[in-house]
């Protein structure tokens, strides 16, 4: 996993539920997310989602540690699952790296490779 310190325009305080991305990333990932489509329920939103496993990220936290303001961690995970399954999250991921690849938009001295 990556973490970059990114241009505050893009992501947004991750220490309380306001909003963790942006409007302009999160337009620019829609046609790469896939559709929701639930035969019973209404599942919680992709952003809801996306912005709880980006603030996790973000925290260093665990999975049970998810911030109350998001769908639960059990509601979260399995859709993290199935988008790194079928290639949706690394999509997702590298359409955001390419966003903050614009100069002064990361800074490569403060870049952490994880591969824990």
């Amino acid at each position: 996993m990556m973490y970059f310190m990114a241009d505050r325009r893009l992501f947004r305080t991750i220490s309380h539920r306001s909003e963790v991305l942006s409007d302009q990333p999160w337009d620019t990932t829609a046609p790469l997310r896939p559709e929701l489509i639930s035969p019973g329920r209404p599942w919680p939103s992709n952003r809801e989602l996306f912005e709880g496993t980006l603030w996790l990220l973000g925290s260093g936290a665990g999975w049970p540690d998810l911030a109350a303001t998001y769908p639960s961690p059990s509601t979260c995970w399995p859709r993290l699952r199935r988008w790194q399954e079928d290639g949706t999250w690394l999509q997702v991921w590298w359409t955001l790296i390419d966003l903050l690849d614009q100069p002064g938009l990361i800074d490569g001295e403060e870049t952490l490779i994880d591969s824990s």
